[in-house]
């Protein structure tokens, strides 16, 4: 089974083998054989950053790191900039 998110693969009871690797092509025959191809010339990885912030599952993995946790440390990453560039008040009442 091919899959664009490894949560489907769980889901269904398969193994995650391995992901497309960037200018990779994947061919299934109609009798199930499995032929890859590489078609791109020294192929550029360029993830997008919204796989992880708004497409992709929280229990999905891209890239072998996990998207919840991606998001996490996005998260905490971008409340230290927030911290350190604006005052923040908070009320001790």
């Amino acid at each position: 089974m091919v899959a664009s998110e490894s949560v489907a693969l769980d889901t269904l009871g398969f193994e995650f083998l391995r992901d497309v690797a960037p200018g990779e092509a994947i061919y299934i025959t109609e009798k199930g054989q499995l032929f890859t191809r590489q078609c791109a010339d020294n192929p550029v990885s360029n993830p997008c950053l919204f796989e992880y912030v708004y497409f992709a599952r929280p229990d999905s993995f891209i890239d072998k790191i996990s998207v919840y946790s991606a998001r996490v440390n996005m998260g905490t990453k971008l409340g230290e900039k927030i911290a350190r560039e604006w005052k923040i008040w908070t009320s001790t009442s």
